[in-house]
């Protein structure tokens, strides 16, 4: 076996964010009253607040800041009278409770498992969010150990936040083992190569990706993560 060791990331590549976030999204404004909010509205809010997420990425905002300043910014430009925070505090209730998962997350996460290989959750979010969603997906038992950004106090691309998980995982010395799995190029991938590790992007919508961020592997399917792992894909 290649990588007995894989760092994986869990949004948009063992959980459906998007779904969840739908879901989220429409009971947060129903709580506040706010029903029948056009589908264009709720794009506008998704494109703020995957900017908002990137300026977190670059640490130009906090995470506990941004579970309210997401809301403020939207619902000043929708012109709308709410409480951003206690928007914010439902959103993250309601993501809470979404048990979406991306098609084949289950299968490669029992495959592996099932291999013997160590699996570490690298995640960036919020810690009450991303444990309750572990456990309604049931996909907890298959982690050795989690790692998600607002315990450790570092986010990915950072790496002092690789370099937390591998003190989880006891990989100090054995780096060359492990391989970092993920959707995101920003995050995932220019984070596990500034950390030193081999990197799979999970490219499920067949993307190009830029010169500066190469990964090792680029699989369109998780299925095509067990393959990588156990050695037989070429780079």
């Amino acid at each position: 076996m290649k990588y007995p060791i894989v760092f994986i990331d869990a949004d948009d590549t063992l959980l459906d964010f998007p779904a969840g976030e739908v879901m989220a999204f429409t009971m947060c404004m129903h709580d506040l009253g706010i029903d029948g909010m056009a589908a264009e509205a709720f794009s506008i809010y998704k494109t703020m607040n995957a900017a908002i997420w990137k300026e977190h990425e670059q640490g130009l905002i906090s995470i506990e800041v941004l579970k309210t300043e997401r809301f403020s910014r939207f619902f000043t430009y929708m012109g709308i009278d709410a409480p951003a925070e206690k928007a914010g505090r439902l959103f993250l209730e309601h993501l809470g409770e979404s048990d979406h998962l991306i098609p084949g997350a289950i299968s490669l996460l029992e495959t592996l498992h099932g291999m013997g290989v160590r699996l570490y959750l690298a995640t960036n979010g919020y810690p009450e969010v991303q444990h309750s969603r572990l456990e309604r997906t049931g996909i907890r038992k298959y982690f050795s150990g989690v790692g998600i950004s607002g315990e450790m106090g570092f986010r990915k691309p950072d790496v002092r936040f690789f370099e937390v998980l591998h003190t989880i995982a006891g990989t100090q010395d054995c780096r060359q083992d492990v391989l970092m799995v993920g959707d995101s190029l920003s995050s995932d991938i220019a984070g596990g190569i500034n950390a030193g590790l081999d990197t799979c992007w999970f490219n499920q919508y067949g993307l190009n990706f830029p010169p500066d961020v190469r990964p090792t592997y680029d699989v369109h399917n998780l299925s095509d993560i067990v393959r990588v792992v156990a050695g037989v894909a070429i780079s």
